[in-house]
């Protein structure tokens, strides 16, 4: 045989060996990059980091992880699925590997919309973890339109480990804290204080550096607490110096597209009990509010 065409023939063998994992597992459709283009990209910031791995036909595999979170991965398809259900999921070795048991990875909900399967908690450690090893995690599932057919999806471990080295140099910059951390944060002061701590400026210069980067942010509402001890007309005075005094470490940072508001209640709103000194060292305070 002609030395092209054997390759050729070689080739097409493995894609047709992906046709049909695992004998009654096997589905009528499947997708799965093709082994000579199989590739997973990583990109990146401070604030996300994305592994992504296309699936011609069908859409593409998307690991993500966000400051201060956990990885997460998204299917996302390119016409949302027909139907919603639950879909198997299992670690098929590939084809060119000999007597080698796949293995049940548990179930999955998706939807018919055009991110059908999400994937939370340990699941995508347990996918990272199959991929590191060579297999393909496989998704099974019906397809509920008219002539209806069992589907497949696979992710292609090819190139995946090197990727993978990259995409963990991407997490381990990301900030400590995401929006949903730093978007309500809260300074607290010593009692009959206004100057900020070590500890208050420290966080203070952490949410400087995400403001940084999220440019979505646009507003940040100050507002100033104190507890029980003094007079009303004191704490209020109090709750205004102690607003003044975060508004003003924020403003020195020249934030110029974040819009600076500032109020102040005094005691009035605590979050916990004055009666206790627990209590009054958690409602001495400023919230930082962070919007879009």
């Amino acid at each position: 045989m002609n030395r092209t065409l054997y390759i050729a023939a070689g080739v097409l063998g493995i894609q047709l060996g992906a046709l049909a994992h695992a004998g009654s597992w096997a589905a009528q459709r499947h997708y799965e990059p093709p082994m000579t283009e199989a590739a997973w990209r990583v990109h990146g910031d401070r604030l996300k980091c994305a592994l992504t791995q296309r699936i011609p036909d069908y859409g593409r595999a998307v690991f993500t992880q966000r400051a201060g979170g956990k990885v997460e991965l998204h299917i996302v398809v390119r016409q949302p699925l027909s139907n919603s259900g639950r879909a198997q999921l299992r670690a098929e070795p590939p084809p060119w590997w000999h007597n080698v048991a796949a293995r049940d990875l548990g179930s999955v909900a998706f939807n018919n919309s055009t991110s059908p399967f999400a994937f939370a908690g340990d699941m995508p450690q347990t996918i990272f973890a199959a991929l590191e090893r060579g297999l393909f995690p496989t998704l099974y599932y019906g397809d509920g339109s008219a002539g209806a057919s069992r589907v497949s999806v696979s992710l292609s471990a090819v190139r995946f480990r090197a990727a993978l080295g990259k995409f963990q140099a991407c997490t381990n910059k990301l900030l400590p804290m995401g929006v949903d951390q730093i978007s309500k944060s809260v300074i607290h002061f010593p009692s009959a204080s206004a100057l900020l701590t070590a500890e208050a400026r420290k966080r203070l210069d952490l949410i400087i550096r995400y403001l940084r980067l999220d440019h979505d942010i646009r507003k940040a509402a100050i507002v100033g607490f104190t507890d029980r001890s003094g007079t009303a007309r004191e704490n209020y005075l109090l709750s205004q110096r102690r607003a003044a005094a975060v508004q003003a470490y924020l403003a020195k940072a020249k934030l110029a597209r974040v819009k600076l508001s500032v109020r102040y209640y005094g005691q009035a709103r605590p979050v916990a009990d004055n009666g206790t000194e627990r209590g009054r060292s958690a409602n001495r305070r400023v919230e930082i509010r962070l919007s879009r």
